[in-house]
């Protein structure tokens, strides 16, 4: 829709293309917590919009908290001392970088230095995927709270959030962030293979809804047992 040539109507189609992804959320959460409850589901589109919101708020707080402390771990991991070698390498050599691409630029390299960086890119994004999962649980308690209680704030509150993990149990809690994990791990890898044979977005979206409310689902499980 954006890449659509619309002139002045460009913003008001992305409000509202925003507007109905938040009130599908609301209500794909909604239909997942009154089926827990074995409530009657009621469409309400003002509701679900209020709803959509909250859960883009959660959501967005926790991703953000994961990028920041993930950032935090590029000097420990060694990303930003082999960057900046790379940088200061780049400068002395007798080549005009300013219009070599990327791919060109790193054939230029020597292994070593591609190889290090490669090992503490990794070693980021393996601390990033676990504070992803953590912070993620994190929020999927936090909706819990909010939906339980209707006050954000609870959401956001690392305190109410741990009172939650220890009357569950924290290895019981460790055990089940486990088998999530690797279901996730699962169904994205199939996602990623099945882009291959695939360009239909549709399937990519269906997948992804799946997963979002199978732990969704779970979590109130766990929560409520």
């Amino acid at each position: 829709m954006y890449s659509i040539n619309i002139g002045k109507w460009t913003p008001l189609m992305m409000l509202g293309n925003t507007i109905i992804a938040m009130i599908i959320l609301g209500l794909m959460m909604n239909i997942t917590y009154r089926a827990v409850f074995e409530e009657e589901i009621k469409l309400n589109p003002k509701e679900h919009l209020l709803e959509g919101i909250k859960e883009y708020v959660v959501t967005l707080y926790y991703l953000l908290l994961t990028f920041i402390i993930s950032s935090l771990f590029i000097i420990p991991t060694g990303v930003y001392a082999r960057l900046t070698h790379i940088n200061e390498y780049i400068s002395k050599m007798d080549i005009n970088a300013t219009f070599m691409t990327f791919h060109e630029l790193a054939h230029q390299l020597p292994v070593d230095l591609q190889i290090n960086l490669m090992h503490s890119i990794q070693l980021n994004v393996l601390i990033a995927i676990i504070l992803l999962i953590f912070f993620t649980s994190m929020g999927f308690i936090g909706k819990l709270l909010l939906y339980n209680t209707g006050k954000i704030s609870y959401a956001l509150d690392f305190r109410k959030i741990f009172v939650v993990i220890k009357n569950i149990g924290v290895k019981r809690y460790l055990k089940f962030l486990l088998c999530i994990g690797i279901v996730t791990i699962i169904i994205v890898n199939s996602t990623f293979i099945l882009g291959y044979f695939f360009r239909d977005t549709a399937i990519s979206a269906l997948i992804e809804s799946f997963t979002l409310i199978f732990s969704t689902n779970a979590f109130y499980l766990i929560y409520f047992k």
